[in-house]
């Protein structure tokens, strides 16, 4: 009994350590958002909401979460709506980006209605647009400013799974 609890302990204090390892260097960029990262999860919320015109009422300028430079095979991460009306998106989404010299890869595959939602981001080129092909590391960029107003978002669980 003694054994297991002392394992038990160690895997408790591994998770942390790992989970911290894997925000670090994460950071949120974008029109203005005020941010905080603890442990296990980035929250960010709109500063300022930029609308185009009393017509169009879409973020003209938009936030996200922001990776250090990886290479994985596959993402994996969390999205939790704190506060915000997802009732009214914006226009032209782009839930996940990558960016390479002066090309942009959007990964659409994502909806987001502001229920948490576990999110499975793969790095196989069709599924990208354009086509994503790289061997070099790349920072990925996911949609924090979803909505027409204001939101606050958080991003936890973040897994990047190795390629082998």
């Amino acid at each position: 009994m003694i054994l297991f609890s002392i394992l038990l302990l160690f895997l408790i204090v591994n998770s942390e350590a790992n989970l911290k390892s894997l925000l670090n260097g994460w950071t949120v960029i974008g029109y203005n958002p005020i941010y905080d990262i603890d442990y296990n999860r980035i929250v960010a919320h709109d500063s300022l909401i930029d609308i185009k015109s009393c017509i169009n009422k879409s973020d003209k300028s938009r936030w996200y979460f922001k990776s250090p430079l990886i290479k994985p095979k596959l993402l994996s991460f969390t999205l939790t709506s704190y506060m915000g009306r997802f009732d009214k998106l914006n226009d032209d989404l782009k839930p996940v980006v990558v960016k390479i010299g002066d090309n942009e890869h959007v990964f659409p595959h994502i909806k987001f209605n502001g229920t948490t939602t576990k999110y499975y981001v793969q790095f196989i080129s069709h599924l990208w647009t354009p086509p994503l092909d790289t061997n070099e590391p790349f920072s990925i960029e996911i949609l924090g400013d979803w909505t027409q107003g204001n939101e606050t978002i958080g991003l936890s669980d973040v897994i990047e799974h190795q390629r082998q």
